[in-house]
């Protein structure tokens, strides 16, 4: 704030530029009891905005665009109680046209356009990410869903492995704030969660899309049975409360029953026949981990007579990109470990 306070006094240039923001604070400070709060919201809206315009005009290297969840404000309508001041507006308009050269970009302001090639964040293995050769993907089920999606399908990607928590490159937080993965970057557009990303991909490749079926589950499961088995092994992992070996075997049994009631059983071992399907590649990155964890740090072994699923597992591992995707054994174990240890914590 000093080194802003003598450049506003001292610079008739930079004072031009930011006196509609100065005019903005001082009639907040002059603002009548009844309209304190809605002064005060502006007020906040004002700050954040300012951050986002630092972030984007001296970012570390890399930061290509303002954070994702920041970029709402780019778009209208701005709720009226909320009242974005125009000087602000103004801030975002002329930084959209200073870095794209076209207003209608104001949404992406975008460093890296025309690239039709879709960009991957992905969880990388422990102690160690790389931008240009991730060889060894980390313990994400959800990141090993997208990289299995993206190469059954067969579309461009380029896969760049992120740290996770501390270890996150600071400019990755500027094109997500809460560094998570997997994140999808792609053109103008930035998506997160596996589903979704997933879901972008089939409307914006449909073609190479088509090798990878959707499929129904069987009758008498549901989306929700699916989404219970893949949370049932993590959570008893956690320790929560109710969670333990037969809740995991109970989800187990499920998949083994599916999986015996598949109406294409005699075309192949997988729920898309003799290809993945994208219920195939919702389950098996789960699966994998619940195998390999649950013995090693559980002493948990997937019960014989659930013969299908063993059988499901052998053939996912005939399958090159499955196992191209799969994270090694021993970087499944750490996050697996940190995942016991935050909750013992």
């Amino acid at each position: 704030f000093p080194d802003f306070l003598h450049l506003y006094r001292t610079r008739g240039e930079f004072r031009s530029w930011f006196q509609p923001l100065v005019e903005d604070f001082s009639r907040a400070t002059q603002a009548g009891r009844g309209k304190r709060n809605r002064w005060c919201i502006r007020l906040g809206i004002i700050q954040s905005t300012l951050m986002d315009v630092v972030d984007f005009l001296d970012p570390e290297p890399r930061a290509e665009k303002f954070h994702l969840h920041r970029r709402a404000r780019l778009v209208g309508p701005i709720d009226n109680a909320l009242d974005l001041p125009e000087s602000i507006r103004k801030l975002y308009r002329d930084t959209a046209e200073l870095m794209s050269g076209s207003l209608s970009a104001v949404t992406s302001l975008s460093l890296d356009k025309g690239s039709d090639v879709v960009r991957l964040y992905v969880k990388a293995s422990e102690n160690r990410y790389s931008e240009n050769d991730p060889t060894e993907s980390g313990d994400c089920p959800f990141s090993q869903r997208v990289m299995l999606f993206l190469l059954e399908s067969g579309i461009p990607h380029r896969l760049i492995s992120i740290g996770s928590g501390s270890k996150a490159p600071s400019w990755y937080l500027n094109l997500h704030p809460y560094g998570t993965v997997p994140v999808m970057e792609h053109g103008n557009s930035i998506v997160e969660d596996s589903g979704a990303i997933i879901q972008y991909l089939r409307e914006n490749f449909p073609e190479p899309c088509r090798k990878i079926p959707t499929c129904s589950l069987p009758r008498g499961t549901t989306e929700r049975n699916l989404s219970e088995f893949r949370r049932a092994f993590y959570y008893w992992l956690r320790g929560e409360r109710g969670m333990n070996a037969k809740s995991v075997t109970t989800q187990l049994r499920w998949l083994e029953d599916a999986l015996r009631k598949r109406p294409n059983i005699s075309e192949g071992p997988f729920f898309g026949g003799s290809s993945l399907c994208d219920v195939d590649i919702s389950i098996l990155p789960h699966l994998h981990r619940l195998s390999v964890a649950g013995r090693e740090l559980k002493g948990y072994e997937i019960p014989e007579e659930l013969s299908a699923v063993h059988g499901y597992i052998k053939a996912a591992k005939n399958n090159e990109n499955f196992l191209s995707t799969l994270p090694t054994t021993s970087s499944v174990l750490v996050g697996y470990e940190r995942v016991m240890h935050r909750k013992r914590e």
